[in-house]
């Protein structure tokens, strides 16, 4: 299904015109979409990103809203040390401190990572020079739909839960909140179903990280 079919859907579940619409505008349509496609990634984590983050000499935390480029990062799953071709182990700073006191100052191949609050990424030990990367494997927010062919990367039979949240804001924006809350509760059917589906398809993929 695409952004297309949904607005599409979306009207004619509301019994409007899409072509010349009396109470929605296709502006609100394509919004409320796009929040339900926000909102049910947020809860299910299903869009998965890796990216190459280079040194920064000297460097031993990278700010996470700003090493990803645009994407938008719900959480840090993995992280693979590109030139010794292994898979970083997390800790905590207090296992850090434990296993050595001054550790913020060593330098080298990074073998260890950690999160401090919630977009700090750390890595033991850290390059004191520019060069080589290591890889983030996370979930973040996916891109807004725009386009008429753009859709969702996941199982069409979860994509109808965008078109409940959407009907249930705009039934919610005119004060029908009955109606509102029906098609709200449809929709987290649907959260909870892609959830379950995301839940499996990691146990299984998790077999794919024994390497190095």
């Amino acid at each position: 299904m695409n952004f297309s079919d949904m607005q599409t859907e979306v009207f004619a579940r509301l019994e409007e015109s899409s072509s010349s619409p009396r109470f929605f505008s296709l502006a609100q349509v394509k919004e409320a979409l796009n929040d339900g496609l926000e909102e049910i990634s947020d809860a299910t984590e299903w869009f998965e990103r890796n990216r190459a983050v280079p040194h920064v000499a000297d460097q031993l935390y990278y700010d996470l809203t700003t090493s990803l480029g645009s994407d938008q990062i719900l959480t840090p799953k993995h992280a693979f040390n590109n030139q010794t071709n292994r898979w970083l182990e997390f800790k905590s700073a207090r296992d850090l401190d434990n296993e050595r006191l001054e550790w913020e100052t060593v330098t080298g191949e990074e073998e260890k990572c950690l999160l401090r609050g919630l977009w700090w990424f750390g890595i033991f030990p850290h390059s004191s020079t520019a060069t080589g990367s290591f890889t983030l494997y996370y979930t973040a927010i996916p891109p807004s739909m725009v386009e008429d062919a753009d859709s969702p990367n996941f199982p069409e039979e979860y994509q109808y839960g965008l078109i409940e949240y959407a009907i249930g804001d705009l039934r919610a924006q005119e004060r029908n909140y009955d109606d509102a809350l029906r098609h709200f509760n449809e929709y987290l059917r649907y959260e909870q179903g892609l959830a379950h589906y995301v839940q499996g398809r990691v146990s299984r993929d998790r077999m794919n990280y024994f390497r190095g």
